[in-house]
């Protein structure tokens, strides 16, 4: 294993214990020995991962304006953790939660 896989260990190792324990990173570094910035650092390198693991591309979806012209209220509402929110109503909101599903299962 190399040096840098081991690293990678020890601090999602130390990461997961600041979860599991509520610590704060200054009470992590104090335990672990491991400079405040360096596990700032990788916390916000393996969130983006993570995130970027889960993201699931819908691609395009063709509309008809027979599509667009539906309810008046949300029936699909689609938040992002960076404040994007997205709502789709009638049979937009069908075809992308079908689109969605879709993309899920083969993935």
């Amino acid at each position: 294993m190399s040096k840098r896989t081991q690293r990678r260990r020890e601090i999602e190792h130390w990461l997961s214990r600041r979860e599991a324990q509520g610590l704060t990173l200054r009470d992590l570094s104090a335990r672990s020995g491991i400079p405040v910035g360096t596990l700032a650092w990788w916390s916000h390198r393996l969130r983006k991962e993570q995130a970027e693991s889960e993201f699931v591309d819908l691609g395009v979806v063709e509309l008809s304006p027979s599509d667009v012209a539906e309810s008046a209220s949300p029936e699909l509402v689609l938040r992002h953790v960076d404040g994007l929110v997205v709502e789709a109503r009638g049979r937009i909101a069908d075809r992308l939660v079908e689109r969605l599903l879709s993309e899920r299962t083969t993935c």
